[in-house]
């Protein structure tokens, strides 16, 4: 008898050991809490021929210009892991003729790092004498973001 009690008493410990508490884990999953905006204007100085002592004075880019914003999705996951590798996301949009741009960029409460950048691009550049064509960069802006948050721009393209 005194076996038999013994018996159930190691098979009880037993599975006490293997039932015990699940461990809580950290959850890997993206934000799902929205977006954020990033409208802009894009400027050039391609004209000495008006007040150029004045940033009144410059020119939209031109309609059609290619711009790119780049966030690393390392910034949409609440915990991440330093054994993920996590890729670049870019988008693409389009100045428009009033030299405006729009983002919209996954965004949580977490800061999320955007990059922006454009295309070169070819546009006249104009003197007293002459105009002729200059190639064209908009550097790279480096702006944070959150949920909700609504980004104004102004950025200048820059000739090479």
């Amino acid at each position: 008898m005194k076996k038999s009690i013994l018996v159930i008493y190691s098979l009880s410990l037993l599975a006490l050991v293997f039932t015990s508490c699940k461990k809580d884990e950290d959850s890997n999953e993206p934000f799902t809490n929205g977006s954020a905006t990033i409208n802009g204007v894009a400027f050039i100085d391609n004209d000495v021929t008006n007040n150029v002592s004045s940033r009144d004075s410059r020119e939209f880019v031109a309609n059609g210009v290619r711009l790119y914003a780049t966030y690393n999705t390392k910034d949409l996951v609440q915990f991440p892991s330093d054994y993920t590798n996590y890729s670049n996301v870019t988008i693409s949009t389009t100045v428009q003729a009033n030299g405006e741009f729009s983002f919209t960029i996954p965004a949580n409460d977490k800061p999320v790092s955007v990059s922006i950048t454009s295309d070169d691009f070819k546009t006249d550049y104009i003197t007293s004498d002459t105009t002729y064509q200059k190639i064209y960069f908009i550097d790279t802006i480096t702006e944070t973001v959150h949920n909700g948050v609504v980004k104004l721009l102004k950025v200048e393209a820059e000739a090479k």
